[in-house]
């Protein structure tokens, strides 16, 4: 579900240009994305610094106003765990997939009690069955996170391989999945593996949902899977005023770490991209989610303040 139309054209040359340091997508020459940040970014880094300091770890922040390319990056190039978020990816490149006729979305999967990990609500559902098709796997992963689904997929795309090298096809260099689930939550400080960056994470929300690394049917699909997601609602959605609308995905891991990244929809304007990664933390589950929900007011207020204002 596309809530706004957007110049895919203009889009890239302007809100792609700022993730030019690890996305290529955008096929023009960006201007600088240090350019890109306004003075007044800087009062919603102070913030941001202030919740990581009472969350404790690290927060990696980046937002871009699609409207205007404005962006408000905050530790934009450290790495951190993906978690649950590289599921976005692994929906995309099924998706593309089907799209090409390389797959069918009806193609039956099969899998039993054997495969289902801890976390698997659709798979668990549907396991006597003996199968689920492509694209209800698709959803499942995406949606509500289901690890089985997500595993199933991964093979599909040739492990953890294949789906880096969907990343590299579209132009991120940075992010990288090494393990499956639920190895790949590890979490470890100072590994790299399974890890992006805010910046190539946004790059990549950015190419998929508002750009052209997908036909429209995909993208749309895609979106679709992640609006109004059913296991959300107390990260970005929570903070957001009233008739704000999100598209995002979640991921948590071990060593403190929790993260969302999506599209946000205003209800008058253009849309923001926003990747929030969290690491390190010492915090409850809830004061974790917390974070993340109020990482997500702050950028909206420092957008869209005269929306935000208005809908309290």
């Amino acid at each position: 579900m596309i809530l706004h139309n957007i110049d895919r054209r203009g889009f890239g040359a302007a809100a792609l240009g700022c993730v030019a340091a690890s996305v290529s997508v955008a096929q023009a020459a960006p201007p600088d994305p240090s350019r890109l940040q306004t003075p007044s970014a800087s009062a919603v880094i102070r913030e941001v610094k202030a919740l990581e300091m009472r969350g404790v770890g690290r927060i990696g922040v980046v937002a871009i106003d699609t409207g205007t390319g404005a962006v408000v990056a905050y530790r934009a190039d450290e790495r951190f765990p993906m978690c649950s978020t590289h599921k976005i990816l692994v929906g995309a490149a099924i998706l593309s997939m089907i799209s090409a006729g390389r797959l069918k979305a009806d193609q039956r999967i099969a899998y039993g009690h054997a495969d289902l990990l801890e976390y698997a609500p659709l798979t668990t559902k549907n396991v006597e069955a003996g199968f689920m098709t492509v694209e209800a796997l698709g959803e499942a992963a995406v949606r509500w996170s289901d690890n089985t689904a997500d595993n199933l997929l991964l093979t599909l795309l040739g492990g953890p391989k294949g789906w880096t090298q969907f990343a590299r096809s579209m132009g991120d260099r940075v992010s990288r999945l090494d393990r499956f689930e639920p190895d790949l939550n590890s979490g470890t400080p100072g590994d790299v593996r399974d890890t992006s960056s805010p910046r190539a994470m946004t790059g990549m929300l950015a190419a998929l949902l508002l750009g052209r690394a997908l036909d429209a049917g995909p993208r749309s699909k895609l979106e679709s899977w992640m609006y109004e997601s059913p296991i959300t609602g107390a990260l970005f959605r929570k903070r957001l005023p009233a008739g704000w609308h999100v598209s995002d995905k979640s991921g948590s891991g071990s060593n403190g770490t929790r993260n969302d990244v999506g599209i946000i929809y205003p209800p008058r304007s253009a849309p923001i991209i926003l990747t929030v990664f969290h690491t390190g933390s010492n915090g409850s589950t809830t004061e974790r989610d917390e974070i993340i929900a109020e990482c997500a007011s702050v950028v909206a207020q420092h957008f869209r303040p005269v929306e935000a204002a208005s809908a309290d």
